[in-house]
């Protein structure tokens, strides 16, 4: 049985909201491209980076959350994808390297497991905190156990997520994409999720 993990920002959201907050309410642009290149450069760690971003944002979370709902909005085929996986028998799992308590702001209506991280709200900055068995590897580790996974993807935290995946996508114009045809890379292009719901049935259909 096909098993699905999505990552969260950027992927099921029309923009990453680790991104958002820091250029809103932290250290700004600059900063954070800063961040980006020393991630790419293996300097430092994903996590690492956002860490150093988040420790930056200084906002209550209910200011947080308002500006979120107005300026970050979950893909437009998402709710489709996710209903049309469920009357096939495809387990969905969403595989964050970011923050727990956004990703439920957005997905928890959906009932479909989390696995992300601790986020602390203080006025000297937001604190940020790996949860080691939620990491995308081990996660995925296991899954690999059961079945094959089909993974769907944007940036530089999904990397690790490519030794596992059956089948790979990478939204169009970001890391993963352009990591993934630099490097030879098998990963399929898309746009939206209504765009991986119809490559994904004609591949499965191949399958059989």
């Amino acid at each position: 049985m096909i098993q699905i993990c999505t990552d969260f920002d950027g992927t099921i959201t029309t923009r990453d909201t680790i991104v958002y907050v820091t250029e809103k309410f932290g250290a700004g642009e600059e900063y954070r491209a800063m961040i980006v290149e020393k991630i790419k450069s293996g300097e430092i760690s994903v996590f690492k980076g956002i860490s150093l971003e988040l420790e930056t944002v200084k906002v209550s979370w209910e200011k947080a959350v308002e500006h979120l709902r107005k300026e970050v909005f979950i893909d437009r085929g998402f709710e489709e994808f996710v209903n049309w996986s469920r009357e096939r028998g495809y387990p969905m799992t969403i595989l964050s390297s970011g923050m727990t308590p956004v990703v439920e702001l957005y997905t928890a209506h959906f009932g479909i497991p989390i696995f992300a991280h601790k986020l602390e709200v203080t006025p000297e900055g937001w604190r940020f905190e790996v949860i080691e068995e939620h990491r995308k590897r081990t996660v995925l580790e296991e899954m690999a156990e059961k079945g094959p996974i089909v993974y769907i993807g944007d940036g530089t935290s999904d990397l690790e997520a490519i030794p596992y995946a059956s089948l790979l996508f990478a939204r169009k114009g970001k890391y993963l994409e352009a990591h993934c045809r630099a490097n030879g890379i098998p990963c399929r292009s898309f746009s939206d999720f209504l765009a991986v719901k119809e490559n994904l049935g004609a591949w499965d259909g191949s399958r059989h």
